[in-house]
């Protein structure tokens, strides 16, 4: 859907609550206004869609629609259970939780299916403990722990910015920020609070336009680790990135948002893992990959599972050797990192997770039955 589109596209939101939810029209713009897009009224949301200072987080609902197909579709449904919590505080009385997943599809235009979520693989937002490998790391690097057939596994989410972590700043401010941030090779990683990186930002709005303003030094001050071992970290988080951009040179780098927070996922056979909480034990057959790959669903978006085959020995058999020896030697730098195979239908694998790319989200579509967009592909 166009931009032209998008108060349009509301309105009919709006009109569909006020049947879903048997309510005044005048009351249901209200209730779409609060609970989807968090303005105050109808009115202060028509203002901010026409002055385009709407919130990035809400913005890409107003493009959610059935003309854009499964996109829009895996977009909601991937939101789905924030909005049942903003909307349930505009009710009057309960209502079960699957019929307010079908209510809420119904508002933006769907038609209410048996199953709301398709069904794959994927890791829930809790259960998430701080990674303590490195030092003066508080919330900046998290780990899960799982079984993947049979094997012990563990997942870092290292937080990262970009610019649709300001979810805060208007739709235009975090088009800016997303030219700015293109000076970066890869997402800067979260070292510092987010309060400071918000103050940076503010600053470098404030000083467009001033004379001697320090704006090619913006953000340099908060991206840079806090001590060595942060350092090294970022740095063979990099050489990771790399190695794997290399093999996707036409493609962009997806990253997952968990409560609000953007991530990059990798993941590698450990020794020793302690699985808290929810059960996790993943099984893959043939039937999941897709040229050596698999994609699992984190948050709001998916990351890449590949697998490389080895024989009896341990050697690699397949034809990508420099990618597989350079990927495999990034892995290994990760101090819990321990080499063990993967049994698919008798074959030995070495796997390993990775950040997925939108090229690769598109080809595998088929093991995920999820596609997801980038945040200014949503935005613009």
């Amino acid at each position: 859907m166009s931009k032209d589109n998008s108060e349009k596209n509301i309105y009919l939101q709006a009109k569909r609550a006020s049947k879903v939810f048997d309510i005044p029209l005048s009351r249901a713009k209200d209730v779409v206004a609060q609970s989807i897009y968090r303005c105050h009224d109808y009115i202060d949301l028509s203002r901010k869609i026409r002055s385009k200072s709407l919130k990035a987080s809400a913005y890409p609902f107003s493009k959610v629609s059935p003309e854009n197909g499964e996109d829009a579709l895996a977009y909601l449904n991937n939101h789905v259970e924030h909005l049942k919590e903003r909307f349930s505080k505009c009710l009057a009385k309960p209502i079960s939780q699957r019929a307010f997943s079908k209510s809420i599809q119904r508002i933006f235009g769907f038609e209410a299916e048996e199953n709301l979520l398709d069904d794959f693989y994927s890791f829930s937002n809790y259960g998430w403990k701080v990674y303590t490998e490195i030092q003066g790391n508080k919330d900046t690097v998290y780990y899960k722990d799982f079984t993947l057939n049979g094997v012990m596994y563990r997942l870092l989410a290292v937080n990262v910015i970009t610019a649709c972590s300001f979810q805060n700043n208007s739709l235009i401010q975090v088009q800016v920020l997303y030219s700015e941030f293109q000076k970066y090779q890869f997402p800067p990683i979260a070292w510092r609070r987010w309060e400071e990186w918000q103050e940076e930002a503010d600053i470098f709005f404030n000083t467009i336009g001033i004379k001697d303003a320090p704006q090619k030094n913006a953000f340099n001050s908060v991206a840079k680790p806090k001590n060595q071992q942060q350092e090294e970290f970022q740095q063979n988080v990099n050489k990771f990135l790399t190695v794997i951009k290399n093999e996707n040179l036409v493609s962009k780098l997806q990253t997952v948002q968990m409560s609000n927070f953007d991530y990059l996922m990798i993941g590698f056979a450990v020794d020793e893992g302690e699985i808290v909480g929810e059960t996790l034990d993943y099984y893959l057959t043939d039937e999941n990959l897709h040229n050596f790959k698999t994609a699992f669903s984190v948050g709001d978006g998916t990351i890449c599972l590949e697998v490389f085959e080895v024989n009896e020995e341990g050697k690699y058999i397949g034809v990508d050797i420099d990618y597989y020896a350079e990927a495999k030697q990034c892995y290994s730098a990760f101090n819990d990192y321990k080499e063990k195979y993967v049994v698919i239908n008798k074959r030995r694998y070495e796997a390993f997770f990775r950040p997925c790319f939108e090229v690769e989200s598109d080809r595998l579509n088929g093991s995920t039955l999820v596609t997801t967009e980038t945040c200014m592909d949503k935005l613009l």
